[in-house]
């Protein structure tokens, strides 16, 4: 039974089940704080096999639906029939010799983190890939139970889109449901004349991003709440900014800054049980921290994500991720009939008028590439020719040229570049030496000095020329005349 809804993953159970080797013999599952009028159905993902009193084995046949969904989370691309070996993410998958359709399961623990547990509980939940081995429908809030028949690693999924957590050996298995624990939600903080909170934003290299992260108490929590949180090279994490309910975490009791964790995260925030005990059901603890937009910022398409979760006793949260993008334009220097010019430079500035310049710097073992400078760099001039400049934002900035090609006119006006959620390139002909369109196309004439946007040209000058010389003409006639007068 697929279900639209299936993204608030609780996924600690993944990882706990397979690092740990514990199993659930699952003749009965028990769902504590069922809510009336909801469905749990129960999947088995992993066959389980016992050796003693404390020694479990897992596995799956290449016949089982889930075979290809727990391969193509681990290496991206659907099962290949006979191979011997699938690996990724921290899993192994070793065909075993005694039958050819028969996988065990191994489990590297230092990659499968509690990262890579949400992110597989989440695929799972999105992929379910047959019937359920056990369902019920809750007729009233409070206990529920599911009867399934085989012994194994199972997970429930809700009609509340929750995965609950199996972590006994015990062959009736009570867990709570996913409405009890903490939820955790993350978005961008866009300040204008009010405070706007969106998943997606732009910005340039050296703009600083506001984050919020907003953890939702649950009801009768007694344990402790950790907040991941990871973010991507473009984006440098100020260590400093951290605020919690308003206040600087350093000086809030019961909560602890990690900005060097073990696994994976760029850092982690917990919520001790003194902390969480103090709270109301459904409070609202607000984090805010920033991070700077650095020289390493992907370029649209590709987008700067920051991603966060909680955990909460044997529970993980969804990832909640949130994106920055940064943009790119082509500049061209031609003649009037579009042919590339080259020998010119430009600056880049934030005004159409004085304003304060952006400064740029030539991308390393790229040619013709630059991207917006840090603040600890030195700009360089433009040379252009067909070049890109990387790392901007949103915005209409100017360019002002400051050297013209031998024999051209330099502009006198900078001239407008407008980025609006896209990259503004620009199509060359076949070599490469005459503009077709897109970019940034900046015009230069030959001749007497001619302002940016266009004019009369020389005509002109001209015109001007003409009449100066039939004025003097006639006033030497007049003067002649005059003279012979007299």
């Amino acid at each position: 039974m697929k279900r639209a809804n299936k993204y608030l993953s609780l996924a600690l159970a993944l990882i706990m089940a397979l690092s740990l080797c514990v199993t659930s013999f699952a003749a009965t599952i028990t769902v504590t704080n069922a809510q009336k009028g909801e469905t749990y159905d129960a999947y088995k993902i992993f066959d389980v096999t016992k050796s003693g009193e404390s020694n479990y084995a897992y596995s799956i046949l290449d016949t089982d639906a889930w075979f290809n969904v727990v391969v193509k989370f681990m290496t991206g691309a659907d099962a290949v029939a006979d191979q011997a070996v699938f690996t990724g993410k921290g899993l192994t998958l070793t065909k075993t010799a005694t039958n050819e359709h028969m996988y065990v399961l191994t489990v590297d623990n230092a990659v499968f983190n509690t990262a890579k547990a949400a992110e597989f509980a989440a695929f799972l939940a999105e992929n379910i890939a047959k019937e359920e081995d056990g369902t019920a429908t809750a007729t009233v809030d409070g206990s529920l139970t599911i009867n399934v028949d085989k012994a194994g690693y199972y997970f429930v999924d809700t009609t509340l889109g929750a995965l609950c957590a199996l972590l006994t050996n015990e062959e009736n298995v009570d867990l709570v449901e996913k409405n009890v624990e903490p939820t955790l939600d993350k978005n961008i903080v866009i300040v204008n004349e009010t405070e706007t909170l969106v998943k997606s934003t732009t910005a340039s290299i050296n703009d600083v991003i506001t984050y919020e992260i907003k953890v939702t108490n649950g009801k009768n929590t007694d344990k402790a709440i950790t907040v991941h949180d990871t973010m991507e090279d473009g984006l440098t994490l100020n260590a400093n900014s951290f605020k919690v309910n308003g206040v600087a975490i350093a000086d809030v009791e019961n909560v602890t800054l990690n900005a060097d964790p073990a696994d994976d995260c760029t850092f982690e925030i917990v919520f001790n049980e003194t902390f969480v005990k103090a709270l109301d059901n459904d409070a609202v603890v607000t984090i805010r921290y920033t991070a700077t937009v650095n020289e390493e910022v992907e370029i649209a398409t590709e987008t700067n994500d920051n991603t966060a979760w909680l955990t909460y006793s044997q529970q993980t949260s969804a990832p909640a991720k949130v994106e920055v993008l940064s943009y790119e334009f082509d500049l061209v220097k031609t003649t009037n009939e579009n042919v590339l010019l080259e020998g010119a430079t430009f600056r880049l500035y934030n005004a159409e008028t004085a304003g304060e310049e952006i400064e740029v710097v030539a991308v390393e073992g790229e040619t013709g590439v630059y991207r917006v400078a840090t603040a600890e760099e030195t700009g360089v001039a433009i040379e252009a020719g067909k070049v890109t400049i990387q790392g901007l934002g949103n915005g209409t900035y100017y360019l002002e040229e400051t050297a013209a090609p031998a024999g051209y006119n330099m502009l006198t006006t900078r001239k407008a570049v407008t980025i609006e959620n896209a990259n503004n390139n620009a199509i060359m002909n076949e070599d490469g030496t005459t503009y077709v369109n897109g970019g940034v196309q900046v015009i230069n004439q030959s001749g007497a000095i001619l302002p940016s946007t266009g004019g009369v040209g020389t005509t002109m000058f001209y015109v001007l020329g003409s009449v100066m010389m039939i004025g003097a003409a006639v006033l030497l006639v007049t003067k002649k005349k005059m003279a012979n007068e007299q």
